[in-house]
């Protein structure tokens, strides 16, 4: 048996998560961006889950990217981390489109596996780091 925790999130659920992403993964040190808005967005594919997005930071610099499903699953954990929502570290995570947006989905454990689930835990307030993805 698995317990299954899902978040949905709307198109408009979705592009705040994204610009909170691509803010984070700015490199420049020296100047970094203090805001980004997405202007388009659309699914390039729905399996795998893969968004593309246009928009603009603060300070005028362009950028139009595809953001693949781990990228994507990276932007519900830095979410979570935000709001100090549990995420079970050890849990597998993935996003799946649904009607007017996409899902995240951790399959946190098989409760068959553990026969007193209810003095383990394995739930932290922190996300699973993430690479740092290249977007040149």
């Amino acid at each position: 048996m698995f317990e299954i925790r899902r978040m949905r999130a709307t198109d408009d659920e979705i592009q705040s998560l994204i610009a909170d992403l691509v803010i984070l993964d700015q490199d420049d040190r020296n100047n970094p961006a203090t805001g980004f808005t997405v202007n388009q967005m659309a699914y390039a594919s729905e399996c795998p889950v893969v968004v593309k997005i246009a928009g603009r930071f603060d300070d005028g610099r362009e950028l139009a990217v595809d953001i693949q499903a781990d990228r994507l699953v990276a932007a519900f954990l830095l979410f979570c981390g935000k709001w100090q929502i549990p995420i079970c570290q050890g849990s597998a995570k993935s996003v799946t489109r649904i009607s007017g947006g996409i899902a995240f989905d951790m399959v946190v454990r098989n409760l068959t596996d553990d026969p007193n689930p209810v003095e383990k835990t394995d739930c932290v307030f922190v996300h699973d780091s993430c690479a740092n993805p290249n977007y040149s």
